[in-house]
């Protein structure tokens, strides 16, 4: 990764919320290339996701781990062990933005639309 952002997460489904996104992308992002690279590695006893911040790739306590809290700890993320939780998150954002009974919202802070590919859309 070239930007920034966190390497710990204090529960899974911080990683959903909207309002933590800007620290979470980065994990969110690597978990999920977990998720769609899970079915090649049938057999495989732990995956162990990390990210390569380029920023400090020259570092001397460089590392790639990345981790979330278990019983108080901050823990290297497994994904073995937190898949059937991301894809449970994973759904329920997929269910909300295809159900027609729920309408898509403006955001209130301006300043995201900034960069937003479908500002025009939405007439931003």
């Amino acid at each position: 990764k070239t930007g920034s952002g966190a390497s710990k997460t204090e529960v899974i489904k911080d990683l959903f919320d909207g309002k933590k996104h800007k620290d979470n992308k980065a994990i969110f992002q690597t978990i999920l290339y977990c998720l769609l690279l899970t079915p090649s590695s049938d057999g495989a006893k732990t995956i162990q996701p990390g990210i390569s911040w380029m920023k400090n790739l020259y570092n001397d306590d460089y590392n790639t781990d990345i981790y979330t809290k278990v019983d108080k700890k901050y823990t290297l993320i497994d994904f073995l062990a937190i898949k059937e939780e991301f894809e449970m998150e994973l759904s329920y954002i997929i269910d909300e933005i295809f159900d027609p009974a729920i309408d898509f919202i403006q955001t209130p802070n301006e300043k995201t639309c900034l960069y937003c590919t479908f500002k025009n859309l939405c007439n931003r």
